[in-house]
């Protein structure tokens, strides 16, 4: 997984769907308050430090690739017991500790092969441990996309898209997460897909969440063009799934959700 520049702050802004689907996720933890665990893709820490005030008595990591996250997270959140945040890609993570539970939220999308992931989390888990994971799944954002892919066929676009969007995540099936579990040695308590409707109050805020996480599908494009290019994405998106009669947008979200043991 290639470290991503992300930027705490936008993303702090932009990231309340992704933060409601981690609270949500975070409360399928039966926790005692004494475990040891690991989040991976901690991003900025609010959820990690969440959970952490959650374990009295227990002891929480963060992990992140982006050492831009990793250092915004140790700044806010740093005087919460028990919570440390550490640089780590989640494909190859080691750690000089065993963990009762590993847990992820919207994360593992940006890894291409779940494979070297759950073969890490094996190596750290503490036997009967588990893990607990929601990403994007197959047909997430896929709605988005399409129109994203006619707006790239378009002039002036074309010129820097010959090949239509760049593949900057991979939206994993179930089958595959099945498979790369029982590989790694891990045993398959739960593999679904979920659905979830996006919400942004109104057009500029499903922009600001574009421009926080399309960085990379719009990054072909020199840096003064880039927000046009969002905005044109954005508003024939709009043309094809109107907002609400409130002015709220909606883009239809699938995320795959697993959940096993050592």
């Amino acid at each position: 997984m290639e470290p991503v520049d992300w930027n705490p702050k936008a993303y702090e802004g932009n990231s309340r769907a992704q933060e409601s689907w981690g609270e949500e996720l975070h409360g399928k933890l039966r926790l005692r308050g004494d475990e040891t665990v690991v989040d991976i893709g901690c991003g900025d820490g609010r959820l990690t430090a969440r959970l952490a005030r959650r374990l009295p008595r227990g002891r929480v990591v963060g992990l992140d690739a982006s050492q831009t996250m990793v250092e915004h997270a140790r700044a806010t959140w740093g005087d919460v017991p028990g919570l440390e945040f550490r640089r780590a890609d989640a494909s190859s993570f080691r750690l000089e500790f065993t963990a009762d539970v590993l847990v992820s939220n919207a994360v593992l999308h940006w890894v291409a092969d779940l494979g070297p992931v759950f073969h890490a989390c094996r190596r750290v888990l503490k036997p009967g441990g588990r893990i607990l994971f929601q990403m994007g799944g197959a047909g997430n954002v896929a709605r988005l996309e399409g129109v994203a892919q006619q707006v790239l066929a378009r002039e002036p676009w074309k010129e820097w898209f010959p090949q239509g969007m760049p593949r900057v995540w991979t939206m994993h099936a179930p089958e595959e997460a099945l498979r790369e579990l029982e590989v790694a040695g891990l045993a398959p308590l739960r593999v679904e897909l979920l659905e979830r409707d996006m919400v942004h109050a109104d057009a500029d805020a499903m922009l600001g969440w574009m421009r926080t996480t399309w960085f990379l599908v719009v990054a072909p494009v020199p840096e003064t063009l880039r927000e046009r290019l969002l905005v044109e994405i954005r508003d024939a998106y709009l043309e094809e799934y109107p907002p609400d009669a409130e002015g709220r947008t909606h883009v239809r979200m699938v995320r795959l959700e697993v959940e096993g043991v050592g």
